[in-house]
């Protein structure tokens, strides 16, 4: 834990550009204070950050005021945002002008004709929208519906997402794009919301929260017993309530295309059409490397209709996991399944094993810990209580990549290991935590039911893990990192 990037923030001189005039800054809800106030823990990655004196004086006034127009408080801005510390809210709304002259909306289309024209009708008649038909059965009432909504139609090849949303994005003449998939809705403020975060111009994207839509499609398979309720909290597109940056070995490491605003001069060569799946992903990634800042913003939430059916959400969730080879591939060192810290994850362990004396050693060693990690930072007298709740979390945190480890790429060990005495209690605290603490935040119904879903659709997503190494021939994905 001592080992954390430590940084000493001066307001002074720092090498980057100040966060504009026009946001409001809060500290995000998973920030850690100390005593004083002039450390702050937390982030993403995580990271401990000293402030100096005028650091100190000048984020109170950040956080009484609430505004960064000084140029002190927004270079002190962009570091915490940029850290994760913090979360940057616009100040104001686009209005309907403004959201026309600047975003053309890009809808890839194939089929789903009802479901398209409930993603126009919510649009209404705000910025221009381009559908592309990615070769649907029936284009002509694709067409049909375009033209009713005023859209303009192009066709591409059928060749996938990538390609229809390249081709959508060719023919683009505004500064902003925002790539809306066809089984989507938006809210009519979804737009105006987003559009304000460009004003930062080191804004290359930003990403409302996608939640599961009602009435959402039928599958071939009859809804099994807790299913309904489970798919309208649950969804792989569904990133959480936590807004924060955007990019690999973060908390939120990406965010899907299915709803997403991008700054047209940051694509760049654009989506990677050789990919079927995680095409999004490496965009994004890309887009990082280059420089551009991207945003999670939670507060915007733009419903999905999800597929009622279990076998479509299994295929799903197990195409979802093939990508993860070639993106590692693509984006070397970047795709391990889990970064863990040696001294932590033997505490877990020891904790969740079942066995009193171990776990007695494991809280012990976190209690050690905790109190090596206070008397490591320079205020006198040690900040205790700042660290073991610094402690707490990281232990916390690995836990759940752990569990979630367990139920996906590990998932058959973990079920072996249930039948083995002596491992069972750890294999089923791995196997269950992280999905029954989803289930307590969520609250979906019959707990039962509901982990026995979740533990389904990780085990299909950790075999297309599986099948896409073996298929792409890297190892990447399946294989852990420690951090010393």
């Amino acid at each position: 834990m001592a080992g954390w990037h430590c940084d000493q923030i001066v307001t002074g001189d720092l090498p980057m550009p100040p966060l504009p005039a026009g946001f409001w800054l809060r500290l995000s809800s998973t920030t850690l204070r100390g005593r004083a106030g002039h450390r702050l823990v937390g982030g993403s990655p995580s990271r401990s950050v000293l402030l100096t004196q005028r650091g100190h004086l000048v984020l109170q006034q950040i956080l009484t005021d609430g505004t960064t127009e000084a140029q002190p408080a927004a270079r002190l801005a962009r570091r915490l945002t940029d850290a994760g510390l913090a979360d940057p809210r616009p100040v104001r709304q686009a209005t309907d002008a403004e959201v026309a002259a600047r975003v053309t909306v890009v809808i890839p289309a194939r089929d789903r004709i009802d479901e398209l024209e409930e993603c126009l009708s919510a649009l209404g008649t705000g910025p221009a929208v381009i559908v592309v038909d990615d070769g649907s059965i029936d284009s002509g009432a694709v067409a049909a519906v375009a033209r009713r909504y005023g859209a303009h139609l192009v066709r591409s090849g059928g060749h996938g997402p990538s390609q229809a949303r390249n081709r959508g994005r060719a023919a683009v003449t505004t500064d902003l794009i925002a790539f809306l998939d066809s089984d989507c809705v938006a809210p009519r403020h979804w737009l105006p919301e987003l559009v304000p975060h460009f004003d930062d111009a080191a804004l290359g994207a930003v990403a409302p929260r996608i939640r599961p839509a009602g009435g959402a499609r039928r599958g071939r398979l009859a809804i099994a017993a807790g299913w309904s309720t489970y798919r309208q909290t649950r969804s792989p597109l569904d990133l959480g309530d936590r807004s924060g940056p955007v990019g690999p070995g973060r908390r939120v490491p990406y965010v899907p295309t299915a709803a997403l605003v991008v700054r047209t001069s940051a694509v760049g060569s654009g989506f990677d059409e050789s990919l079927r799946y995680g095409e999004d992903v490496d965009l994004l990634w890309r887009m990082v490397s280059d420089g551009w800042r991207i945003r999670y913003d939670s507060a915007v939430t733009v419903g999905h209709r999800e597929p009622v059916g279990i076998r479509a959400e299994l295929r799903r969730r197990f195409r979802y996991g093939t990508s993860a080879a070639a993106l590692a591939r693509r984006h070397p060192g970047r795709l391990a399944p889990l970064l863990v810290r040696p001294v932590v994850l033997t505490g877990i362990v020891a904790i969740l094993s079942g066995h009193w004396p171990a776990a007695l050693l494991g809280t012990l060693g976190f209690a050690v810990l905790a109190v090596r990690l206070a008397r490591s930072w320079p205020q006198r007298p040690p900040d205790l209580r700042l660290a073991v709740r610094v402690v707490a979390m990281a232990a916390r945190s690995t836990a759940v990549a752990l569990s979630h480890v367990a139920g996906t790429i590990l998932l058959p060990l973990t079920l072996i290991g249930l039948g083995q005495r002596r491992t069972r209690p750890l294999c089923l605290a791995l196997l269950v935590g992280a999905p029954l603490g989803r289930w307590w935040t969520d609250r979906g119904g019959d707990p039962a039911r509901w982990v026995s879903w979740e533990i389904l659709l990780q085990g299909a997503y950790g075999a297309g893990v599986w099948w896409g190494c073996v298929r792409d021939r890297t190892w990447e994905p399946v294989v852990p990192r420690l951090a010393w």
